[in-house]
């Protein structure tokens, strides 16, 4: 479980400024480019900021606390936290389960002297539930082996009440560019009809 306050080492009552500041000293600090760099602390990070940056995702966070937001990822592992309100992905046209590359593209670039950062490209995969494991959730490993993206396994943890056609996206697992900014993993959802049920919104009919 991450406490994503104390990763950017600031304190439940941050600013926002107060926030990109430690990030960007964090930045400084870890980037893969600079000399001692750390990758992973970086990943780290970055996946603090992501939240905390964003209003919306940080109230969420700190509603549901890290345990529910513990599948928040930037590495492989689950995607879903166990929480029901899914707030570790992101379901397309609910939100911006990313951050900003705009703004972390700014950071990044002020600490490379106005170099730009480069952010990987976004990879598609589709995935087929049946009819109950919609209703209920389920978790599911894919693949990703493209030209863009070495071969990994994932772990998605879809939540209960998913729709056929959603899209999940986990930030940070599409292709990675060496001292650039991950791209993101879009997970487009199929649902199988059941024979006799129908789901309308949250009632089975």
């Amino acid at each position: 479980m991450k406490d994503y306050y104390k990763i950017l080492g600031v304190s439940r009552d941050a600013s926002e400024e107060e926030v990109k500041k430690a990030f960007r000293k964090l930045a400084h600090v870890y980037h893969p480019d600079k000399s001692g760099g750390n990758e992973a602390k970086f990943k780290e990070a970055s996946e603090a900021y992501a939240v905390l940056s964003d209003k919306k995702k940080r109230a969420q966070y700190d509603a549901v606390g890290s345990e529910g937001f513990s599948g928040f990822s930037a590495r492989g592992g689950s995607a879903y936290g166990g929480d029901p309100s899914g707030f570790g992905f992101d379901f397309s046209g609910f939100g911006n389960a990313g951050f900003d590359t705009g703004d972390l593209g700014d950071i990044l670039s002020s600490i490379f002297g106005g170099r730009r950062v480069r952010r990987g490209r976004d990879i598609a995969v589709d995935i087929e539930l049946s009819f109950q494991e919609s209703i209920f959730g389920a978790e599911r490993k894919v693949v990703i082996n493209s030209k863009f993206v070495r071969q990994k396994e994932v772990s998605i943890g879809v939540p209960p009440g998913i729709d056929d056609g959603q899209m999940i996206r986990l930030t940070g697992q599409g292709e990675i560019l060496e001292g650039g900014v991950p791209g993101d993993l879009y997970v487009k959802i199929h649902v199988r009809k059941h024979p006799y049920l129908r789901k309308e919104g949250y009632n089975l009919i």
